[in-house]
C-alpha cells in the first residue's frame, strides 16, 4: 500500500489476489482518478502466465464498448508486469447468483444476456474470441445489482481477457494439459481440444442464459471435469421453465456442432432484444425504438419518414402561398436536415431530399451568385460529417457561382467556401485561400481562420501537411489555439478507427473544459460513424468532476455565470449525454402533435424535421447516400450560362 508504479499509479487498498497476481484499487496521480491495478506476482513468471497477462492487457486496450472493461494503461515496475483498467464498482453475476438459487427474473435474464452478445459481438468484430465466458467474467455495475434481481438488469461488463486469442488459433488445452476454460460453460469443441472461433463464445452464452434463467449451468457445476466432458459432448440440456421462442434460443445456442449456433453474437442480441419487448429495450440499430423486434423498429421508421414528407409537403405549400419570403437559405435548411435524418434508414428518400435541398439553393431569385453561394455552403455544411465527395462538389459548385460576382462583394461567402472545403479537401482549401486573399483579410473574415480550418482538415486527412500550414498562420497565439484545434481533430479522425490512441492524444491535451469538450466531440464523431461513443462520454463526465472539484477548491462556485469554464464543460457533457439518449417515438409523437397544434407553419416545418432527427439519433448514413458525390442538377448548368429563367423547383420534388 502507498507504492507507486510508473511513478503515476498509487496502489491505495488491494482487492483480490489470485494464482496469477493482485488487484489493487489505484489512484492516477496525472489525471487524478480512481483505477484498478492489476499487478503479476513475482512468482508467476513462467512465460505463458506473462503472454496470459500481456495478452489481457493488448487485448483489452484494443476494445472499445461500454460492455468490456477499459485498459487505461500497461507497464513493467522492478520487472514486474501491471495493467492499469478502469476501477468498477459492483459485483460480479456468480455473485447475484449466489443470493438467487432459483435463477433471475426472465426479463432481467435477457437484459443481462443482450447485454453481453453485444459487448461479444464488438470482441468478435476485432477478430478476437474470449474462451471464458461465465457468471464470475461478468460484471454488474453498482446501482444495477438491486436492479438485476427485480425487474431491470443494470449495465453490464465483460471482464478478463486473459485467455482471450485471435479467432483462428485458440484451442481447449495447453500443451501440458491444462483446460482453457471454465468447465461447466466450456463448448464440445473446446473439450475436444480442437480449434475453435467466435461461436464457443456463443456456446458459453448459452450456458450463462440458463444458469441466469434456472440458477445453474445445463449441465450442473459440482461434477469433476471429465463427467461434465461428457454431458457437454453428448448430453441434451433439460428444457427450460420458459416460452419456446427462448427455449428454441437457448438450445440454438447449446447446439453440439459450432454450425448449427446462430451466425453471430450481433444476431442473437438482436434476438434477445426482441424477445424483450416493451418500451424497456433498446434497439439494437441504436435507432432508440423500443425492442418489441423489427416490426416495432420499422414502425418507428415509418413514423419519421411521415413526419419528413408532412414537413416537406408544408414547406412547399408555405412556397406556394408566400411568395418570395419562404425561398432560399430557410428552405435549403430545412431540406438539408430532413435529408440528414433520411439519410440514416432511407437512402431514395434522402437522395430526393438531397436533390430538392440543392434544386432550392440554385434557384437565386435576384440571380445573385453570393445567394447561390451562401446556400450550397449551408447545404455543406450538413453533408460534411457524413458525405465528404458529395460535399467537395457542392462547394466546387458554390465557388464557381461566386466567379459571377465582382471581387469585392465575393470575398466572405469564398471565405466560408474555403473553411468548408478545408474540412474534407484541405489542400484544394489551402490553394483557395492562397489565390483570393494573399494577407488582406476577406471582408472582416480573418484569413488565420481559414489556415486554422486548413489545419484541422489536413490533421484529418494530410497529416504530413500539417506544420506547413501551421507556420502561415503569423500570430503565436493564433498558431497554438490552430495546433490545439488540429490535435482535437486529428483525435476525431483516428477514433474512428482505434479509439485508444485518440484518448491518448486528447490526454496531453490541456485539462479542463477543453479537455472534456474533445472527449464529447470524440464521442459525437464515433456515433456518426456508426460505433459506440460511451466510453468516451464516460471519461468526459470524470474529467468534469475533476474540473468541477478544482475549481471549487479554488473557491469558485461551479453553477452560473461566473465560471465559464465550468459551464462550457457542462453544456458539451449536457449535449453528449443528449446524443446517447435518441427521442423516445411515445415523446416524439407527443411533441409532434404539440407542434401542429401550437406552432405557426414556418415553426412547425422546422419542430417536425427537428422531432424526426432527433428520433433516428447518430446512426451513420447509409453508404449508399454517403459514398457518391451526387448529381448537380440542371439549374447549376442554367445559372452558370446566364440561361437561369428563375422558376422554383419542380413541385413534389423532395417525394
Amino acid at each position: 500500500m502507498g507504492d507507486q508504479l510508473a511513478g503515476r499509479y498509487r496502489l491505495d487498498q488491494r482487492l483480490g489476489q489470485g494464482g496469477m497476481g493482485e488487484v489493487w484499487r489505484g489512484h492516477d496521480l496525472d489525471l487524478e482518478r480512481a483505477v484498478a491495478v492489476k499487478v503479476l506476482l513475482e512468482a508467476a513468471t513462467n512465460d505463458e502466465v506473462v503472454a496470459r497477462f500481456r495478452r489481457e492487457a493488448t487485448i483489452g486496450a484494443r476494445l472499445q464498448h461500454p460492455g468490456i472493461t477499459v485498459v487505461h494503461d500497461v507497464g513493467r515496475q522492478d520487472g514486474r508486469l501491471f495493467i492499469v483498467m478502469e476501477l468498477l464498482s459492483g459485483e460480479d453475476l456468480a455473485s447475484v447468483l449466489a443470493r438467487s438459487p432459483g435463477g433471475l427474473p426472465e426479463r432481467t435474464a435477457l437484459d443481462l444476456a443482450a447485454q453481453t452478445a453485444e459487448a461479444l459481438s464488438a470482441a468478435h468484430e476485432q477478430a478476437v474470441v474470449h474462451r471464458d465466458l461465465k457468471p464470475g467474467n461478468l460484471f454488474l455495475l453498482s446501482g444495477g445489482t438491486s436492479r438485476a434481481e427485480g425487474s431491470g438488469g443494470g449495465r453490464l461488463k465483460i471482464c478478463d481477457f486473459g485467455i482471450a486469442h485471435s479467432s483462428d488459433a485458440t484451442a481447449g488445452w495447453t500443451v501440458t494439459g491444462r483446460i482453457f476454460g471454465t468447465p461447466p460453460y466450456m463448448a464440445p469443441e473446446q473439450w475436444r481440444g480442437e480449434a475453435v472461433d467466435a461461436r464457443c463464445d456463443l456456446y458459453a452464452l448459452g450456458c450463462v442464459l440458463y444458469a441466469l434463467l434456472s440458477g445453474e449451468p445445463p449441465f450442473g457445476s459440482a461434477e469433476g471435469p471429465y463427467v461434465l466432458m461428457r454431458r457437454h459432448i453428448e448430453d441434451e440440456p433439460e428444457p427450460l421453465a420458459v416460452g419456446p421462442e427462448l427455449n428454441a434460443l437457448v438450445r440454438a445456442l447449446l447446439a453440439k456442432s459450432p454450425a448449427d449456433r446462430p451466425e453471430s453474437a450481433q444476431a442473437v442480441g438482436k434476438t434477445l432484444r426482441g424477445l424483450l419487448g416493451g418500451p424497456g429495450g433498446v434497439s439494437p440499430d441504436g435507432s432508440g425504438a423500443s425492442a418489441a423486434g423489427p416490426e416495432t423498429r420499422e414502425s418507428v421508421r415509418e413514423f419519421v419518414r411521415g413526419l419528413l414528407l408532412e414537413a416537406v409537403d408544408e414547406l412547399e405549400e408555405l412556397e406556394r402561398d408566400s411568395g418570395d419570403v419562404w425561398h432560399g437559405h430557410p428552405s435549403v435548411e430545412v431540406l438539408a436536415r430532413a435529408a440528414d435524418a433520411a439519410a440514416r434508414f432511407d437512402a431514395g428518400l434522402a437522395e430526393r431530399l438531397l436533390a430538392s435541398a440543392e434544386l432550392s439553393a440554385w434557384r437565386a431569385d435576384s440571380g445573385s451568385g453570393v445567394t447561390v453561394a451562401r446556400r450550397l455552403t449551408a447545404l455543406a455544411r450538413h453533408t460534411g460529417p457524413h458525405a465528404p465527395a458529395r460535399t467537395e462538389r457542392l462547394l466546387t459548385a458554390a465557388e464557381q457561382a461566386l466567379f459571377t460576382v465582382f471581387p469585392p462583394g465575393r470575398h466572405g461567402p469564398l471565405a466560408s467556401v474555403a473553411e468548408e472545403l478545408a474540412r474534407v479537401a484541405p489542400e484544394r482549401a489551402a490553394v483557395l485561400a492562397r489565390r483570393h486573399f494573399g494577407d488582406v483579410p476577406p471582408d472582416g473574415v480573418s484569413d488565420e481562420r481559414i489556415w486554422l480550418r486548413v489545419a484541422e482538415g489536413a490533421a484529418r486527412t494530410d497529416p504530413a501537411r500539417l506544420d506547413a500550414y501551421l507556420e502561415l498562420i503569423p500570430v503565436p497565439w493564433q498558431r497554438a489555439s490552430a495546433k490545439e484545434a488540429a490535435e482535437l481533430a486529428a483525435a476525431v479522425a483516428v477514433a474512428a478507427h482505434d479509439p485508444e490512441p485518440a484518448l491518448r492524444l486528447i490526454e496531453r491535451m490541456p485539462g479542463g473544459d477543453r479537455r472534456v469538450e474533445a472527449l464529447c466531440e470524440v464521442a459525437a464523431a464515433l456515433r456518426v460513424a456508426g460505433h459506440p461513443g460511451e466510453l468516451f462520454v464516460e471519461r468526459a463526465e470524470q474529467e468534469f468532476a475533476l474540473l468541477a472539484r478544482q475549481h471549487s477548491a479554488r473557491g469558485g462556485p461551479v453553477r452560473g455565470p461566473a465560471d465559464p469554464e465550468v459551464a462550457d464543460a457542462r453544456a458539451a457533457l449536457e449535449r453528449a449525454r443528449a446524443r446517447l439518449r435518441p427521442l423516445d417515438p411515445a415523446a416524439a409523437r407527443e411533441r409532434a402533435a404539440a407542434a401542429r397544434a401550437g406552432h405557426e407553419p414556418r415553426s412547425r416545418v422546422r419542430e417536425l424535421t427537428r422531432i424526426a432527427l432527433e428520433c433516428v439519433g447518430d446512426q451513420p448514413w447509409l453508404s449508399e447516400v454517403a459514398a457518391g458525390p451526387g448529381t448537380p442538377p440542371a439549374r447549376e448548368r442554367a445559372f452558370l450560362t446566364g440561361s437561369h429563367p428563375g422558376a422554383g423547383p419542380p413541385r413534389g420534388g423532395s417525394r
